[in-house]
């Protein structure tokens, strides 16, 4: 799995940033997207051997959340004290799935260019 010059650079931004060592390319940037899906809705930072379901590059669901009024909820008793305590319960589910990106027709081929032109599909009537 490749990287844009873009997108890697804020999956190495988000690794310094986090102090994780990196774990390979498609583990990286597994954990850069539970990152930028999931913290908007938690109040701390995320932890990872809870969220991440998979290894990177494997075809299964990559990261998962269960987010309870602003808190990362990783342990079933959790639910159980905030469910017994009366309060209105703010649940937010978070699923990521990553697909493999669209390549190329260079990529494809394995020719390597260094510059990429992007066009739109032209549609016909």
């Amino acid at each position: 799995m490749a990287l844009d010059q873009i997108t890697k650079a804020l999956v190495d931004e988000f690794l310094s940033e986090s102090g994780m060592p990196s774990a390979g390319v498609a583990s990286d940037f597994e954990k850069f997207v539970a990152y930028v899906v999931t913290s908007p809705h938690i109040d701390a930072a995320i932890d990872y051997e809870n969220v991440m379901t998979g290894s990177g590059g494997d075809t299964g669901l990559d990261a998962i959340a269960m987010v309870v009024n602003g808190e990362l909820v990783t342990d079933p008793d959790e639910i159980d004290a905030l469910a017994s305590s009366g309060a209105t319960l703010d649940v937010t589910y978070i699923s990521c799935k990553l697909r493999r990106p669209l390549l190329s027709r260079h990529q494809r081929s394995g020719k390597s260019s260094t510059a990429s032109k992007t066009s739109s599909p032209t549609r016909r009537p």
